[in-house]
């Protein structure tokens, strides 16, 4: 999901947690966020989301190549110019191939919210994985961590959710 604050990814995860229980899906499973420990296991050992590779190719990620400039960014707007993907601007899920463990998009089209706060900023959370905005090679790394205003709404940023299993002898 696209254009949604801390709050309301954390708001979704407990909607849904509890239409899930309702519905039989999950007993005593819950919905939440995941860790910024989580994201990093999940991205697995490259460099980048998709592998070791630069730049990305077309299968690998949305991010911000020729494709994103248009009339309204203009020329001048800065862009990985060796990338070109189908997406301007936000893809669906799965457009693109997963990483080594089977994981989809985990680098580029949306900097995704994780649970925790950022380091030294309460109001602000652990982002990661770059966005359809990202162009630079620093921020669609595995291991680079950027941080949002947990209040803040944008078309750069989203979440994914994790089903996490109860605590044992639950």
């Amino acid at each position: 999901m696209c254009a949604v604050n801390w709050f309301d990814a954390v708001a979704f995860c407990e909607w849904l947690t509890a239409h899930e229980r309702v519905s039989g899906a999950i007993r005593k499973e819950t919905y939440r966020l995941p860790t910024d420990k989580e994201w990093t296991a999940a991205a697995g050992t490259g460099e980048f989301p998709w592998g070791n590779r630069w730049p990305p190719t077309a299968e690998d990620a949305n991010i911000a190549g020729r494709e994103a400039r248009n009339e309204e960014t203009g020329a001048k707007w800065e862009v990985l110019t060796a990338h070109t993907d189908l997406y301007p601007r936000t893809s669906p899920v799965g457009s693109f191939a997963p990483n080594a463990l089977g994981v989809f998009d985990l680098g580029g089209n949306l900097w995704e919210w994780c649970a925790e706060p950022f380091p030294g900023k309460a109001d602000s959370r652990i982002i990661r994985g770059g966005s359809w905005f990202s162009f630079e090679k620093e921020f669609l790394r595995t291991q680079y961590r950027g941080d949002g205003r947990a209040d803040s709404r944008g078309t750069v940023r989203g979440f994914r959710v994790v089903l996490a299993l109860p605590a044992a002898g639950q």
